[in-house]
This record gives C-alpha cells, structure tokens and sequence, in this order.
C-alpha cells in the first residue's frame, strides 16, 4: 500500500502547470532490444511516454535503427555505430554521453546475454551517476557476475520476476515463492550500498517493493490477465518515468507497480483476460486520472 507521501508526490507530479512542456517532465534514455525483441524496447518506451514522460530516447543497434524509427514516432532513437545486432561495449562512450542530461536509464529488456552485451551492463552498473533501472536479462547478466561487481555508481532499480530473483540469489524459485517478503528484502540488502540505494520490485501476484533498509510494500492492484508476455517491459517504462517527473525511485517503483496493477484492473473489468501489454500502456493515463486527478 503506498504511503500518503508516495500519493502526495505522484498527485503533484501529474497535476502540471498550465505553463509545462517536454523540457519540464524529464528526459529517459532506454537500453533494450536485440534480434526477435524489439518489441520490448518499444514496450518500455511506451510505457514511459503513456506515463507522461517528456522526452523518451532509445540507444539501439544500428541494424535496427529503421525499425525504431516507424514504430515509435514520438521516441527518439540513438543508433549505435558499433552495435550492429546487440547492444555492444564498443559504443560505451556514446552511451556515456547519451546520459548527460537524462533523468533515468532503463537497461535490459529483450537485451540478451551475449558478452559484449554483459560488459555493457556491468560497466552500466558501475559508472552511470543518475538511476538506472535494471530489467530482464540485465538482471539475468548482473547474477553471471554478481561476485565481480564494484560499487554502483548511483541508485539502482532491480525488476525481477521471481525466476530472475532465484538467478540472483542463487536459490530455487520455490525458495523465492514461499518466503517473497523475505526474498526481496535479501535482494535489495544483497546489493545495498552505503552512498546509494537500492530497490528490488519483485514482480508477481502481490508484487513486492524493498530496499536495503528493510522497507517493503505489497501491491494491491492487478489481475491473472497480466500473465502475458511484455508487462514487464511496459512497467520498466512506467517507473522511470515516473523518476523522470521528480519522484523519488522508492515511491516512484510503488506508484508505478500501483498505476500498471491498476491499469490491467480497467481491461479485466472491461474484457477479462485477452488483452495485451501495449493496451495496458494505454490505459496508464485513465488509471492515474481515475486515482489522482479526480480525486
């Protein structure tokens, strides 16, 4: 349940001044997609745009750079030089410039494991100084190397499903699903640091929010309609844009899970299952007038 201070942030972020623009809502930068998973960077992107994000970018590789540009008309798209196929650590220094001035980074959906891509990843978690929200197989990379990570160079999101936490934790999924409280407060605590902190949003039925100082949260909203593929990557999208808008990353991730949750509540009211995560985006705009702006 989100706190009066979580709901007090969220209200005044979405309730603009008459006199806002783009420049004013913030700047997202989304790492994702590679060979059969463009889909996902879209989806994040989506998400972040429906959520009210000012300006939403996407570092891509450059093979796919067309399809980014036809797909999503009101993100812009950073092709990578030398990511042809994969997100690659050889455009390091232009992903590192493509941070300055951005609120949030988004890193991991549809990404793949390959190892360029990992050393992308783990450099990501290291050196970027603003928040950066980790999703699938990023998650997936940072439990490959979990031993040989330095300290992160700034707030960190963690977005596991409870398989991904069980790769991280290096525990069986049952051992994740029966104790989830105290998985995710292990997860947050697992990669605590003492300058920046860190969220672990445990997805699932009663998703979990924790950070390494033993909060937790336990969502309400959602439904079995959610089980479908590319929700996750819609959520990525909605906490950081969320961010992007001056909430804090702890309440950002608990309205975001709430807004998502609640946004799959109006179609499963409406159509019971069937629907799609893209149509959960559209519906994030509704869900935050329903519970904000009209109250």
């Amino acid at each position: 349940l989100a706190t009066i201070d979580t709901y007090r942030q969220l209200s005044r972020s979405l309730r603009r001044h008459k006199a806002s623009h783009k420049g004013t809502h913030g700047h997202l930068l989304i790492l994702a997609g590679s060979p059969g998973k463009t889909g996902a960077a879209m989806l994040s992107a989506k998400g972040a745009l429906r959520t009210g994000a000012g300006l939403v970018s996407l570092c891509v590789p450059n093979n796919f750079n067309s399809i980014y540009e036809t797909s999503l008309i009101e993100a812009m798209t950073i092709p990578l030089p030398g990511s042809f196929d994969i997100l690659s650590i050889e455009d390091w220094e232009s992903i590192s410039r493509a941070t300055v001035g951005k609120q949030v980074v988004v890193i991991g959906p549809g990404i793949g494991r390959d190892r360029r891509t990992a050393e992308l990843v783990i450099r990501a978690y290291e050196e970027i100084k603003c928040p950066v929200i980790f999703d699938a197989d990023a998650l997936n990379i940072i439990a490959d190397y979990r031993n040989d990570l330095h300290s992160p160079g700034g707030t960190r999101v963690f977005t596991p499903h409870p398989g991904e936490l069980a790769r991280l934790l290096q525990k069986e999924v049952a051992d994740i699903q029966d104790n989830r409280i105290d998985a995710a407060l292990l997860g947050s605590s697992l990669f605590r640091n003492d300058v920046h902190e860190t969220i672990l949003v445990l997805k699932g039925a009663g998703t979990i929010i924790a950070n390494g100082e033993g909060t937790t949260f336990i969502n309400t909203t959602g439904n079995p309609g959610m089980a479908t593929g590319g929700m996750g990557d819609v959520l990525t999208g909605v906490i950081g844009a969320l961010i992007c808008q001056g909430i804090s990353p702890m309440n950002a991730a608990v309205a975001g899970v709430f807004l998502h949750g609640s946004a799959a509540d109006l179609l499963y009211d409406e159509c019971g299952v069937g629907f799609s995560a893209s149509e959960v985006a559209d519906m994030i705009p509704g869900a935050a007038k329903k519970h904000l702006l009209d109250s």
